[in-house]
């Protein structure tokens, strides 16, 4: 049984045959031979209750000119950037699934094989394939481009996209060509297999959910530069699971999961900066802080929006001013969005994703000089930083009274890279006191973040009001009486936010650090 490694990029505009060949050979330096062609017709199945697509495993059955292929396919071991699989391929003579041709003995096939006669046609694929071989020195990629669709019952989804998959070499071949790929063609970092997404498509197409952070277990035997890799994989996984939904224009939990991602990896990178080449460091740090940035305004209206206007407009049902700012806000907020969704499909956003992958897996990210303290065990390295973030916090905290709204910023910050760390050391530490740690570092999280909605959100009602103003409307004087509702409304949330944080500080400021 092979196992099959692949990129997958997502074109984002359409290509006649020749202009396609043309955009390859321009975007790999290289002159292609004629493409070998094929119709690919495939048909998935699954039990009712989707139980191989709930085990990432599928089955199909592809029609190849005159000729029926069976593979089964079962994640291996997933790194971040590449799709994986065990493949197991057998020619069929008469067109109907036989699982005793797959030569792979496996608990997944036992399990597969129980279930057999509950299989059934899921969702079929109608695909126009071209392909070409890529070689430089050991290396082999087969590149691939697919156009066509997939058919659920009388849904279907457009297919354009490249596949890269590794013939043979190193998946820094995959990289490369993707990068030179992506460098100069519209292409999106693509995450799904077809197999996915005939199974959403099947389940009605609907938008995925928000995706909040996974389950991460570090083990004290584990290295640090082990750690961080899993740690700042975790952070890719969730960001990147929450890509469809904010394409699809799903809630404004996307969004927000989306940015607590970010904000996680930030954090990461942070606390184990020491370990970083420099150029990586200062790299990453670019790319993610203009990706953040970018997600700001579209989390902010929507927490003025759904929180404060909404809230308002139920106390004062009918206040036209409220009326018309609510209405800019969700022209803005649109906007926001739109312009979230452009950073997804943008180069510059899939060049970091490719960066970011090819570096962990071939560990260039690491600094030469800092091979001790990679290659030692992650536990030390997690007391010393968890104990600096720690003062960091105390340092501020203790004098809160005496901080205004910037230094109440600041604080913010620094309690949320506390619990970004606490959270992703917490598996190396008893549960218990780990547990009570962060639900008090949560509270304070909370508290300060009222704090800085309340002083942001002002600042997006003074703009807004200033559009009504320059659009020559004429409420614009029951618009001012709005603003000044809103500015009470936060002045009065600013002021409870710092009566909680009072409390919120005295009970955390008492906890057992679990690290000591």
């Amino acid at each position: 049984m092979s196992v099959e490694t692949e990129i997958k990029l997502q074109l984002l505009r359409n290509f006649g045959e020749r202009a396609m060949r043309a955009a390859l050979c321009s975007a790999l330096s290289a002159h292609l031979p004629r493409a070998v062609s094929n119709h690919l017709r495939s048909i998935y199945v699954d039990t009712e209750g989707g139980e191989l697509a709930a085990r990432r495993m599928s089955l199909r059955l592809r029609q190849i000119g005159n000729r029926w292929v069976q593979t089964l396919k079962v994640p291996a071991k997933q790194r971040i950037g590449l799709q994986a699989y065990h493949e197991a391929e057998a020619e069929i003579a008469d067109g109907t699934f036989d699982l005793s041709l797959v030569a792979w003995k496996s608990r997944d096939l036992d399990w597969l094989k129980a279930r057999q006669d509950q299989l059934r046609p899921v969702f079929e694929t109608d695909i126009q394939r071209s392909t070409w071989l890529l070689e430089h020195k050991r290396d082999k990629v087969e590149l691939a481009w697919d156009r066509g669709h997939i058919r659920a019952g009388n849904r279907i989804e457009t297919i354009n996209e490249l596949e890269l998959e590794l013939k043979a070499g190193t998946p820094g071949a995959l990289f490369q060509q993707a990068t030179a790929l992506t460098t100069a063609m519209p292409l999106r970092f693509a995450h799904a297999t077809k197999a996915e997404r005939g199974m959403r498509l099947a389940a009605g197409g609907a938008s995925a959910a928000a995706q909040r952070q996974g389950t991460l277990r570090l083990s004290a035997k584990e290295s640090t530069a082990t750690a961080f890799r899993k740690i700042a994989e975790e952070c890719l996984r969730q960001m990147q699971a929450n890509e469809r939904a904010i394409l699809a224009g799903g809630g404004t939990d996307s969004i927000h999961q989306f940015r607590v991602a970010l904000r996680r990896l930030r954090a990461a990178i942070g606390t184990f900066r020491n370990l970083l080449d420099p150029s990586v460091l200062e790299r990453w740090g670019h790319d993610l802080k203009w990706t953040h940035q970018a997600f700001g305004r579209a989390r902010d209206l929507d927490v003025l929006t759904e929180q404060t206007l909404a809230a308002l407009t139920q106390q004062y049902p009918g206040d036209a001013g409220l009326q018309v700012l609510v209405r800019t806000a969700e022209d803005s907020r649109r906007a926001a969005r739109a312009a979230a969704q452009d950073v997804i499909d943008s180069r510059r956003y899939s060049l970091m994703q490719l960066d970011v992958a090819r570096m962990f897996h071939d560990d260039s990210w690491c600094r030469p000089k800092a091979a001790d303290m990679s290659a030692a065990s992650v536990l030390g390295f997690a007391r010393d930083r968890l104990q600096r973030r720690y003062r960091k916090v105390r340092k501020l905290a203790d004098k809160w009274p005496d901080l205004d709204l910037a230094d109440l910023h600041r604080l913010r910050i620094q309690v949320k890279k506390m619990r970004y760390a606490a959270l992703a050391f917490s598996s190396l530490f008893p549960a218990k006191a780990s547990r009570s740690f962060l639900t008090g570092l949560e509270a304070l999280q909370d508290c300060l973040g009222a704090l800085n909605d309340g002083a942001v959100g002002q600042q997006y009602v003074t703009e807004l009001a200033a559009a009504v103003e320059k659009a020559g409307s004429a409420q614009v004087g029951v618009v001012e009486h709005a603003v000044g509702l809103v500015a009470g409304w936060h002045a009065r949330g600013i002021e409870d936010g710092r009566q909680k944080f009072n409390a919120s500080w005295l009970v955390f400021k008492a906890q057992k650090r679990f690290w000591t």
